[in-house]
């Protein structure tokens, strides 16, 4: 007998990616462009896109922010660094990092916020990577090149990202069940209880914390003499 599990996954996904679309995807971008002057996009392209790709992408009918990012543009919908991101392929781990040093601009894709400081580095951060999206198109080639290919390239970035998010959470509701498991183990020596943490009185009359934590889950810490744990 056959026991295929139901695709409620993919149901979850199918929602975020509609909503996901509207904020960071091409047709995000494309509300963007509405709002904007042509002109002042064609400007800032020219400041920044090598001229070549340019010229690759406009041969093929395709505009120059459908693969570099502009300071308008980001200001407009400061969510659209997510798209050129999972356009070129990062994940945010590996994206917003000290090393790249465009940590700082991680609320933007987050929260949609894009502060005073932030807008002023706008220009220089576009030019940094504008030659990531030239290194992009070049490996394409200009035989594949399609809108519909740089929207397929988003998404194959992005289905980790939803991927990892799912498990996360599938983590956090198994931690929660194994917490209430060992509250219920404790219950008798519990001095006081909240939400993400319980303090117990063992055998020899210590205090012992029995806490959520990032990295174990559950940490349990024996208080040795005042503020000293093992």
């Amino acid at each position: 007998m056959y026991k295929i599990p139901p695709s409620d996954l993919q149901v979850d996904f199918s929602v975020a990616l509609a909503e996901i679309r509207t904020r960071y995807l091409q047709d995000a971008l494309s509300e963007a462009i509405k709002s904007l002057d042509i002109a002042t996009i064609d400007g800032q392209l020219a400041a920044t896109a090598p001229p070549k790709s340019l010229s690759a992408l406009a041969g093929h009918g395709l505009r120059g922010e459908l693969v570099f990012p502009v300071p308008a543009l980001l200001e407009t919908n400061p969510q659209l660094l997510a798209y050129y991101r999972l356009l070129y392929g990062f994940s945010q781990k590996e994206f917003y990092t000290s090393e790249t040093g465009v940590s700082r601009f991680q609320s933007m894709e987050k929260k949609g916020i894009l502060t005073p400081v932030n807008k002023g580095e706008l220009p220089t951060l576009c030019e940094a990577m504008a030659p990531a999206g030239d290194a992009l198109l070049d490996g394409i080639g200009p035989k594949r090149l399609t809108r519909e290919l740089l929207d397929d390239l988003t998404l194959l970035t992005l289905g980790p990202q939803l991927r990892g998010g799912a498990n996360v959470r599938k983590g956090v509701a198994g931690i929660i069940k194994v917490f209430d498991a060992i509250h219920d183990i404790v219950k008798g020596a519990v001095i006081k209880a909240e939400p993400s943490r319980i303090e117990i009185q063992n055998a020899a009359g210590r205090t012992v914390l029995i806490e959520f934590a990032p990295d174990p889950d559950i940490i349990i810490r024996e208080e040795m003499v005042s503020g000293d744990y093992r």
